[in-house]
Formats: structure tokens, sequence, C-alpha cells
């Protein structure tokens, strides 16, 4: 009875096994997938609703995967919870990273939702070495496979990426992170997190999104893009590289390229996933909410993005006080955030565009190296950021006449 026991015993198990093996039709689809797969050209889909992926916050970014040899894949849209409230200044979206599971099942692949928990298929209708094409309700889905060299791709000091807000809760906030692994984050509004903080990342993570950027080609890229409506939000990443902005990429509407549009999710909601402590009283400035700045000279102005204003407020809160007279050539002035627009709640309880108004002062005054900050009844106070920020980064010709 016992040897009738064991060799049964066997028999499941090899049976199991058998069916847990995968085919030959399968091992060679899971081949063929490894790789970076990226939209080729816009197809009109249908997908069900129930199973559908949640819309990323605001915009239209295309899908994109990665899958690797051992079962996970990257969804490069990313995954999100939403948070609802009884008020649309109440909405927080939380990111769960783009980071899952996938499985091949016959001809069909199917990848872990993080969001819904559920199972997603893609049923492939053809794949070749460059190419795959998804059956959708209605039509083919296609991709093309991505091969990035990324061997004599710029490397960075430090990546800024800054978000506007819209019509609408996008959330306003700016990130900072260094290749020492430092990070500084400011959320400003509809944030998870509000106000200044800084922490710490690996230097595998820096690499990670650093690489991310890699991918879209910086070097090829425009340095701005700009969708055809209004009430949208504007993203600006600025690259450094040897102490000087190597390049700032300003996309409205979401218009730049995949690879462009895939790099940003991760660094914007970096804030969400890493340990951060509150800057103490001592290292946060009176100019909180000073990040959009412009440096006029007479009827001549240049507007920095709002990456590169975080970048120079940084400068400016980690600055040494100074007695050293200088001669002037510009003000440095603030401009408001008007690509947000507050709910009449926040208008009422005083948290609108004239919360911005309560940190006003007059015209920073400057030579690009020493600024002096002039206060309401208070003394003067000048400050030494170590080098010339405007020589650095810009020209005099960059100065320009608005005709607005």
């Amino acid at each position: 009875m016992k040897r009738l026991l064991y060799f049964a015993l066997i028999l499941l198990f090899a049976c199991s096994k058998q069916v847990d093996e995968p085919t030959e039709q399968e091992k060679q689809l899971t081949q063929q997938l490894i790789g970076d797969w990226v939209p080729a050209g816009h197809v009109p889909y249908a997908p069900d609703k129930k199973t559908d992926f949640p819309p990323p916050p605001g915009g239209v970014i295309l899908y994109g995967y990665t899958f690797h040899p051992n079962g996970v894949a990257e969804f490069k849209y990313g995954f999100y919870k939403v948070k609802l409230g009884k008020e649309r200044r109440d909405r927080r979206f939380y990111y769960l990273g783009n980071r899952t599971t996938y499985k091949v099942n016959n001809d069909t692949v199917s990848i872990f939702n993080r969001t819904d928990s559920v199972w997603i298929d893609l049923p492939i209708a053809r794949i070749t070495l460059d190419t795959m094409s998804v059956r959708g309700d209605d039509s083919f889905v296609n991709f093309r496979r991505a091969n990035y060299n990324l061997k004599d791709a710029p490397t960075f000091d430090a990546i800024v990426l800054s978000t506007s807000g819209c019509y609408g809760s996008c959330p306003i906030s700016s990130t900072m992170i260094s290749s020492d692994g430092k990070v500084l984050f400011f959320g400003a509004k509809y944030t998870t997190k509000e106000g200044l903080m800084e922490g710490n990342i690996t230097e595998k993570m820096y690499k990670k999104l650093q690489e991310n950027f890699q991918k879209s080609g910086i070097d090829t890229l425009d340095e701005r893009y700009a969708a055809g409506g209004t009430d949208m939000e504007e993203i600006s990443v600025t690259f450094i590289k040897n102490g000087k902005i190597y390049k700032t990429i300003r996309d409205y509407g979401k218009e730049g390229p995949h690879e462009l549009l895939w790099a940003q999710i991760p660094l914007r909601y970096l804030y969400q996933n890493t340990v951060l402590k509150p800057l103490s009283p001592d290292n946060t400035p009176f100019y909180t909410y000073l990040y959009n700045f412009e440096f006029e000279q007479g009827d001549k102005t240049l507007e920095l993005s709002q990456s590169e204003s975080f970048l120079l407020w940084n400068y400016l809160r980690t600055a040494k006080k100074t007695n050293t007279a200088f001669k002037p050539r510009f003000d440095l002035v603030h401009y408001g955030n008007y690509y947000w627009f507050p709910s009449i709640t926040e208008e009422m309880n005083g948290e609108g565009y004239e919360a911005e108004k309560k940190e006003k002062f007059i015209p920073i005054k400057t030579d690009g190296r020493y600024y002096t900050f002039y206060r309401d009844r208070e003394k003067p106070e000048t400050v030494d950021i170590g080098f010339n920020f405007f020589d650095t980064n810009f020209k005099e010709s960059d100065l320009k006449i608005q005709d607005y």
C-alpha cells in the first residue's frame, strides 16, 4: 500500500510538472519579448473599461514596456492609486512604480496591473526581431523594439525636475537629485508631502533615473515642446554637468518624445518612496514660494524655467552672507505661477494667487554672483553664491525685449 502511494505521488508530481512546463511556442515568445518596446504610430484602440490601466495624472502618455528574462516587466506608464476628496484640490495621486510581473500563455502576454490587482492580457498577433503587434478590440496596437546605445551618453552632476500645476490638481513641485545621492524636494501644492525636504538615494537609484533620461537622447531633444491647448501642465528638466547648466527641456502638455515623458514620471514621484526630512528653519529661506525667477536689464528679460529657478533658488538658499560691495547688472524678479488655477474655496481661504504675493519683495539686485535682498522695514542683506550664475549659464544676448 505504501509503495502504491509512493508511485502515485511521483506520477502526480510528474503530471504537474508537465502541465507547468512552458511549451516551445511560449519559450520562443518569451525570448522574443526580452527588451524595450515603444509605441509605433497612433492606432485607435477602445480598451475594456473594467481592465484598462488607469490614466496617469493629466495629459496622455502612451504605453511602453521593458520585458526582462526573469518574469519582471516595466510598464513605462506606471501604476497609480488616486485618493479623491470632497473638492478637486483634495485629490492626490500615489505612484506605485512601474515594475510588475508578466507571464506567457500560448500567444498571450499577461501583465499584472498593480493598481487593480488583475492580469491584463496582450494577445500577440505578430512579433519579429524589431516589431510587435497586439490585437485590440477593433485594431492592432503596434510597437517597435528600441535599441539604446548609452555608451557615449552624457552623465550629470545633478538633475532638477519641476512641475507647474494646471487647471486642476496637477502637483506643483520641484525635485533635485545629485550624483552623490542627495535629494532636495519642495512640494508646493497638491503633493502628498508638502514643504521643503531633503533626503538621500542610492548611487544605483541615481544612475537608473539618469539612464531613463539618457534613453531619450538628451542631446537630440528640443529645448521646448508645447501642445496646442491651454490650462495644461509644464514640466521642466535641467541637467547640470561640471558646475553649469548642460541643457534645460521644457515640455508643456506632454508633447515630448515617449522616453522623455516616461523618464519624468519616476523622478517627479521620487519623493513619495524616499525617506525625507523637513529642512530645519535655519536652512529654510524666507522666500520659500518664490520659485519662478527672471533676470531683467532695462527693457530686456531672461525668464528662467521653473527647474532653473529652483536651481538658482537653492544656490541662494545655501549662499553665504557678505558685506562685499558690487555693481548691479540685473534685477532678479519673481514672476507668479499662472499655470495652475486655484479653486473658489482656495481663493476664499487665501490660498490662491494672493498667497504668493505675501512673500513679495523689491527685486533683488545682482551681478550674477552677489545678490542683495531688500525687504520692508528690514536692512538689505547680500549673499554670495560663490560663482556667477548668469555668466556661467547664459549670455547677455539671451536677454530679450518682451512683446507683451
